[in-house]
Parts: C-alpha cells; structure tokens; sequence
C-alpha cells in the first residue's frame, strides 16, 4: 500500500457534509482571487497620481480619468469594476492559452495577482498611519517605508504582466522537443530586429525633432567632428582636452564609419548595434552553459527587454548616445573569455571595456577576485581543470583584480588631474556625498568606517536600486550568489 493517498483519493474520502472544491476548484480560486487582489492593487494605484506616476505620464493621467480627478487632492475615483476587467481578461487568455492543463497556469498567475494584494496591504496600512501623506508628518522610519513601497509600483507591474506572459508562453516553453536551429535562428532574428527598428525609430525620432541633448549624446559626436578637423579630442563643454572629465576613448574606433557617414545617427547605430550582440552573447553563454535553443531566445528577449540595458539606448532625460553603452557587449566578452580560459582574449576584452570609461573596473576587479576564489567555475567541461591549470587561473583572476584596481587608482588620482590642471575629479564629491569630498576621503571611509557604505546600501534608495536591478530578472541572479556579489 502506497504511504499517502493522492490528492484524488484524499477528495473522495471526505464526508457528504464536507465541501471538497477539488484540483480543478482550488486553482479557479486561487486565480478569482489573484484576479481581485491585483484589481484592488491597480485600482489604488491609478486612483493616486503619484503612484500613478510610475506607470504613465500625469498628462495620460489626466486624459484618461479626467473627469473623475480631484484636481486639489491630486485623486481620481475610479470604480472597481472597471480595474477588474484587465486582470480578469488576462487570466482568461492564460487560461485559454493553456487549456490542455490549465490548473499551474493559474494557480501561478493567482499567486502573482495576490503578491499585488501584499503590496496593497503594505500600502494602505502606512498611508492609513501617514493620512495619505507621503511628504510631510512621517517619521522617518515611515517614510522610508513609504518610499520603498511607493516605488514597487512599476517592478511589481512588470512583473505580474511577465508572469502572465510566462504562463502564455508555457505550452510552448514546456514542449516535448526543443525547437529546431533554424526556428532559433529566426526567432532570434525577429528579437534582434524588433528591438533594432524601435531603438532607431526613437532615436531618429528624438534627432528630428531636436530633441537630442548636447551634454553625453552630441558632445560625443563633436569630439569626433573636432579630431577630424584638428580641434583635438574636445567639445565646447570640455574645460580641455575630454580626458580631464573621463578616460573614454572608445568612441574614438567609431571614426572610420564616421568618416564615411558623418551624421549623428551613424553613433546611434552603432551604439544599437553593441545593445543586439549584448544579447547574441548571451545567447553564446547560455549555450555552453546547456540551454536549450528555446531558452536561449527567452534569453536574448530577456535582454534586451531588461530595464537598466535600455536606459543606455535612451535614457529618461532623452540622452540618446554613450560611449559606456559599448563597455556591455565588451565586458560579455571578456565574461565568456574568462570562462574559456581564452586568456589573449581577455586580455584584449579587458582593454576594450576600460577605455569605455574607467568605471568599469569597478565591476572588473571583483570578477578578477571571483575568479581567484573559483578557478573552475563556469569552466567548459572540454577544457582542462588540472592542478597546474586552476593554479594559472588564480593567478589570471587576481592579476585581472590588481590591474583593474590600479588603472582605476590611477585614472582618478594621476591621468584625470593631470587633464584638469591639477583638480581631483569632478564626480568625487558630486556622486558620492556621504563619503567625503575627494578621492582620498571616499577610500578611507570605505576601508576605515564600512558602515557608511553599508548605510547607504541599505537605505531605501539602495532597496530600491537593488530592487529595480533583480526584480525584472525575477531574482535569478541571486541563485547564484558568488555571480550576485561582483
């Protein structure tokens, strides 16, 4: 005799009197309810204009609930009928899309619906002891809390409308067969020329209608024009040579194709063009690291769909072209480089990737440091591991650390003053506050007094960044923890 009863016969055991809703039941309320909490939780939402502020303009704002807006108290009185509606359509389709076994769908899209109502609850208890207030009469415990909250707005929205979307997709990601080569090459190309035609249509866009901003976007472009015509490496925001504001020269390689089609949409282009092979690295990672062909699509949409990449195509004040854009598909390579032991390679990687701008050894130091500890991860099985092997890893690892770090050192101490006529770099300050006022007040305040850093991490601006970075990737960075620390 089997040691439990499955869920059917536990059903049929039940007395006459008991109310037994069975698999099918359970998963038609947990999506009824997934339905009515993320109703409740958009309601709240567009009722506001300040969370509303997250997910659309306030001029959308107005138009769309006009004639139901307080214009004093900044609220709108919406039905609750009305914000079922979207939720309740969407479950229809996942349900539709997954008729064949519906009952997972739901009960994940229920669940998704009911982490809105945590929000909602969470919400409402610290607007009820704030008295709707978010700026004024909080202590500053709340309004901390409020802040964290508030902000979830748009994270929690994307990630309920990427829920639904997985549950749509999960008859086709759950197949019996991956898909063929030439079905990923064309769905790859699909992705790849989606983003590539909207990202240029907005910037062509912006360009036309002036809209593009001087200050790192069409500075970029001048200094260009100005080596060309032997102005030097400058722009007419530049005290002196550009080097004194940072050791970016990448966009310098870009003169070639400049030359041939000196226009501002030849950089937006290529900038375009780093973000696509972004994602083609990715597609080449995951593919030695055994994804499937199916996945690897996900993968790439992923993205190229992921909030912080976009940003760099066009950021929230417009600006439409940065050198630094081209350090993501570079750093990709120098990753894949270093899981190979392609050691040449990482070496040219590395190169490419600070002379997009000295912030990133910032990011590769610590994987220099990472690789020390882990010589062999991440390592392909056709590549050898042996004693002697992992011993010239660690060295590669902490080599790449200690270099990265030096360069760094001396890029803001020695080569930016040096272009300055002698000042410390004008982000010192400006974009560390808390820490001190120049380059050397910020390191000892790290290494002697950790708990400021710490602070500002965990306040609730860092919850927040670290929340907008891993949300939209639905945590899986963190099932890697090692990865997660650099």
């Amino acid at each position: 005799m089997a040691a439990s009863a499955s869920t059917a016969d536990r059903d049929a055991a039940k007395s006459p009197g008991e109310l037994s809703l069975g698999p099918r039941g359970r998963s038609l309320a947990w999506l009824a309810g997934g339905v009515l909490a993320a109703a409740l939780a958009l309601e709240t939402v567009l009722e506001n204009g300040t969370l509303a502020g997250a997910v659309m303009s306030a001029g959308t704002w107005t138009r769309l609930f006009g004639s139901r807006v307080d214009p004093q108290g900044g609220f709108a009185d919406l039905p609750l009928l009305a914000c079922v509606v979207p939720p309740a359509l969407m479950a229809a389709f996942a349900w539709l899309a997954n008729r064949r076994d519906p009952l997972p769908a739901a009960r994940t899209l229920g669940l998704a619906g009911l982490a809105c109502g945590m929000w909602l609850a969470c919400y409402l208890v610290i607007s009820v002891r704030a008295g709707k207030r978010i700026d004024t009469g909080l202590t500053p415990l709340l309004r901390q809390a409020m802040l964290i909250v508030s902000g979830l707005v748009a994270p929690l929205a994307a990630s309920y409308l990427a829920v639904w979307l997985a549950t749509l997709l999960r008859p086709w990601l759950a197949g019996p067969r991956d898909v063929s080569r030439r079905t990923m090459g064309f769905a790859l190309l699909a992705v790849v020329g989606l983003f590539a035609a909207s990202s240029l249509a907005m910037n062509a866009g912006l360009w036309a209608n002036l809209r593009v901003p001087h200050g790192d976007s069409a500075m970029y472009e001048e200094h260009l024009w100005n080596v060309l015509h032997g102005k030097g490496f400058r722009s007419y925001l530049d005290q002196g040579l550009f080097l004194g504001e940072h050791i970016q020269v990448i966009h310098l390689l870009l003169l070639p194709l400049y030359l041939l089609a000196p226009h501002h949409l030849t950089l937006e282009v290529c900038e375009t063009a780093a973000l696509a092979a972004a994602a083609l690295l990715v597609v080449k990672i995951a593919r030695r690291h055994g994804a499937s062909r199916r996945a690897v699509v996900m993968l790439a949409a992923a993205t190229l769909l992921y909030p912080p990449l976009q940003y760099l195509d066009i950021a929230i004040d417009t600006k439409t072209f940065r050198p630094i854009t081209f350090g993501v598909p570079l750093l990709l390579w120098a990753i894949d480089a270093l899981e190979r032991r392609r050691r040449r390679q990482l070496v040219a990687a590395a190169f490419l990737t600070l002379a997009c701008k000295e912030d990133f050894a910032l990011v590769l130091a610590p994987l220099g440091l990472w690789r020390a500890v882990f010589p062999n991860a991440a390592v392909p099985s056709e590549v050898a591991s042996d004693a002697a092997a992992t011993k010239r890893e660690r060295l590669v690892g902490l080599s790449l650390a200690v270099a990265s770090t030096a360069y760094l050192f001396l890029a803001v101490t020695v080569l930016i003053p040096a272009f300055r006529a002698g000042e410390q770099t004008h982000y010192a300050a400006d974009y560390y506050p808390g820490l001190g006022n120049s380059t050397g007040e910020i390191v000892a305040t790290c290494l002697l007094r950790p708990w400021v850093p710490a602070g500002l991490l965990l306040s609730a601006s860092g919850v927040l960044y670290a929340t907008y970075t891993l949300l939209p990737l639905g945590g899986v960075p963190l099932l890697s923890p090692s990865r997660a620390a650099v």
